[in-house]
């Protein structure tokens, strides 16, 4: 479950309290789950003592096997010697929600009277998510995945041919992508082709001519799971850690929001004006697009 941290104010004494801290120490630590329909998480609001000093023993031992994986608010840095870490996203909802921003766009060229299936690339050097490249296969006119661990695509090469007759194609990780009008990225990409398609990457980059950071359509600073969180958490990373330290999946269930790239976030629909031969308009909301 992901814990949050939050750092508490230190709390002034009048004469009781003084008196009866003198037999009773005040608590430094104070823990509190946060429940949710689809969810939960943890919230650790330690104190600081009179020296500055926060309770970091008292931190990992409530964290548990979280104490590596701490969200912790803007400037806090977390004494590595006290068996403490920060929550570092591995990027898991981030190709979660490039998947779903792949298919919504796949889906939208392919309908309609100037519908077109486009050659889409994969590039998935160690062979991490054959899921992936199946599930573009019923919008796509080809579906390359640049690969160097092919006999991790074994199973889905055969899912491929079985459920829509068609087959993935596999390269090494150094072969052509310029032929490609969309371009997923799993893996930084050594160089990027001259020219070529729409890039998106699930690697948080910030590069000008890839797609990177996707953003939830779950507003980020309203609603029931936003309640409560600790100032200066970032809600972002807060997303990430319940996707990936409590199991939340309502963020990935629709395609993002919108998309960081070239130096702005842009609404999804609007990166359909930047495949290579595709003509449909300008449409650039969910309402005029919806799948």
């Amino acid at each position: 479950m992901l814990m949050v941290l939050e750092i508490g104010k230190r709390r002034r004494r009048g004469l009781r309290e003084y008196l009866r801290s003198a037999l009773q120490p005040p608590r430094r630590l104070e823990v509190r789950e946060v429940v949710r329909e689809t969810g939960r998480y943890g919230i650790l609001t330690a104190y600081p003592d009179k020296k500055g000093e926060l309770p970091w023993e008292d931190v990992r031992q409530a964290a548990g096997k979280e104490a590596r994986h701490l969200l912790c608010p803007a400037g806090c840095t977390l004494p590595e010697e006290e068996g403490l870490l920060p929550f570092r996203p591995s990027g898991q909802m981030q190709g979660q929600l490039m998947q779903q921003a792949a298919l919504f766009l796949l889906r939208r060229a392919s309908r309609g009277k100037k519908q077109r299936r486009i050659a889409v690339g994969v590039y998935d050097p160690d062979g991490v998510r054959p899921d992936l490249a199946v599930s573009l296969l019923p919008y796509a006119a080809e579906v390359q995945v640049n690969t160097g661990c092919p006999q991790r695509y074994r199973s889905a090469g055969r899912i491929a041919m079985e459920e829509y007759g068609a087959s993935l194609t596999l390269v090494g990780t150094q072969a052509d992508v310029r032929g490609l009008q969309m371009l997923l990225l799993l893996a930084p990409l050594p160089c990027l082709p001259e020219g070529g398609g729409l890039i998106l990457s699930a690697c948080g980059t910030r590069e000008k001519r890839i797609g990177g950071d996707f953003y939830p359509r779950i507003p980020l600073s309203s609603g029931p799971w936003l309640a409560g969180l600790p100032e200066g958490v970032d809600p972002a990373l807060f997303w990430e850690g319940l996707y990936e330290r409590s199991g939340v999946r309502d963020m990935v269930e629709e395609p993002p929001d919108s998309v960081w790239l070239s130096g702005r976030r842009r609404p999804l629909p609007e990166l359909l004006a930047r495949i290579p031969g595709l003509d449909i308009g300008a449409a650039t909301s969910y309402n005029e697009m919806t799948i």
